[in-house]
C-alpha cells in the first residue's frame, strides 16, 4: 500500500538509478522537479564505482526513512558525467550526497570527510536533517507510521464480521502492541539523535553550517573548493613553519587537519576534464569553454579570439583569452596549463 510522488513510488527501499531514462529523473532532481511532496536523498557514485556509505547502510536509512524521503542512487560515475552534461553542472558528484526539495532543487550537500570519523554519523545527521525537513513541507499524504497503522485499521474493519470476540480483542492488542514498538522506537531515536549531535558538536553542525554559509557567500570554482585552499594554505605554511616560528600545536593541528580531509574529488574531476579537453583535437577550444562556463566563466567573442569573463562574483580570477583556431597542439596545452593556473588549481592537489 503505497502512493507515488512524481517519479518516485512512495516505500522503504532505495530506488537504484540505471537506464537513460533515470538519467532524466537524476536532472528532475537536480531542480526540484517531477516530486512534489517529499525530499530526495541523491547519493552519487565514487570515483570506484561504489558509494560514500555500503549497500547495507543504504538500504536501512531507506527502510527508516520510509515515507519521510525518497532515497535515490546512481550506478556509477559515468552515469553522473551524463547528468552534469545535461543539468549544467547543478548535480551532486565524486561521492557527495545532496538533499533535493521539490520545486527548488538541492539545498544541502554533504561529503564524506565531513565525518571522518564515522560513515553512521553523516547518515544519522542527514537523516535528522530531512525529517526535520519533512515536519516543515506540506502533508500531501500518509507518512509511513500512519500508513502502517491505517492498513491495521482498515484489516480490522474488513474482518470485522468473520472474527470472534476473542480474535478481534487480539487484533487489537497487536495494533497497540505495534504503536508501542513504534513509539519506544521513535523515542530510542530521538535520543540517540541528541547524543549523536552533542558529541559530534563543531564537526557536525557548527564547522558545516560555517563552511556553508562562507560558501555561500564566496561562490566556488567545484564543491568543495574551499576546503582545498584550506588544505593547501595549511601546506604550505608547515613548508615554512621552522623559518616563521611556527608553534608546535599549530603545526600538529595543521598537518591533522591534512591528512584528515583529502583533497576533494571534484578538484581531480576538473583537472582530468580540462586534460581530456585539451587532447580532443579540433573540438578542444569547444570543450574547454564549455569547462569554463561550468566553474562560472561567460564567453565573449573578439575578431580572432575568445575572451572568457569571470563571474563578478568570482573573485581572484582573471580572463582566459584563447585563439578561434589555435595553431597547434602544444599550442593546447600550454593553454590548458594557462587556465590550471588562471583557476589556481595546479599546486592543490598534494
Amino acid at each position: 500500500m503505497t502512493g507515488q510522488d512524481g517519479n518516485f513510488q512512495v516505500g522503504d527501499k532505495p530506488h537504484w538509478l540505471q537506464t537513460e531514462l533515470d538519467v532524466l529523473k537524476a536532472k528532475d532532481i537536480t531542480s526540484g522537479n517531477n516530486f512534489s511532496f517529499l525530499p530526495v536523498i541523491y547519493i552519487s557514485s565514487t570515483n570506484d564505482n561504489g558509494w560514500v556509505f555500503d549497500r547495507r547502510t543504504i538500504e536501512k536509512a531507506a527502510f527508516d526513512l520510509g515515507g519521510v524521503a525518497h532515497i535515490v542512487v546512481e550506478p556509477s560515475r559515468s552515469f553522473s558525467f551524463k547528468v552534469r552534461d545535461i543539468s549544467d553542472s547543478q548535480n551532486v558528484y565524486g561521492g557527495s550526497v545532496g538533499i533535493s526539495l521539490p520545486g527548488t532543487g538541492f539545498i544541502k550537500r554533504f561529503s564524506g570527510w565531513q565525518f571522518e570519523d564515522s560513515k553512521l554519523d553523516m547518515i544519522n545527521y542527514i537523516q535528522d536533517y530531512c525529517i526535520n525537513l519533512r515536519t516543515n513541507l506540506p502533508g500531501l499524504g500518509w507518512d509511513w507510521t500512519e500508513l502502517q497503522e491505517q492498513v491495521l485499521r482498515r484489516q480490522r474493519e474488513k474482518t470485522r464480521g468473520l472474527l470472534s470476540a476473542r480474535d478481534f480483542e487480539a487484533l487489537y492488542i497487536d495494533e497497540i502492541a505495534n504503536l508501542k514498538d513504534r513509539i519506544n522506537e521513535l523515542e530510542n531515536s530521538i535520543k540517540s539523535k541528541e547524543e549523536d549531535l552533542s558529541r559530534l558538536g563543531l564537526k557536525s553542525t557548527q564547522l558545516n553550517d560555517t563552511v556553508c554559509a562562507f560558501q555561500n557567500s564566496e561562490k566556488e570554482l567545484y564543491p568543495g573548493e574551499t576546503f582545498d585552499r584550506m588544505r593547501l594554505a595549511a601546506h604550505l605554511c608547515l613548508e615554512v613553519a621552522e623559518k616563521i616560528g611556527l608553534d608546535a600545536r599549530s603545526s600538529f593541528v595543521f598537518q591533522s587537519f591534512i591528512e584528515k580531509i583529502p583533497a576533494s574529488n571534484e578538484l581531480s574531476e576538473l583537472s582530468s576534464d580540462l586534460d581530456r579537453a585539451a587532447s580532443n583535437g579540433k573540438r578542444a577550444n569547444k570543450e574547454i569553454i564549455k569547462i569554463l562556463e561550468r566553474v562560472g566563466y561567460r564567453e565573449s567573442s573578439e575578431k580572432n579570439h575568445i575572451k572568457l569573463e569571470p563571474n563578478i562574483n568570482m573573485g581572484g580570477l582573471t580572463s582566459i583569452t584563447m585563439s578561434k583556431t589555435p595553431s597547434d597542439h602544444r599550442s593546447t596545452l600550454n593553454l590548458k596549463s594557462q587556465i590550471k593556473n588562471t583557476l589556481g588549481i595546479s599546486k592543490l592537489k598534494f
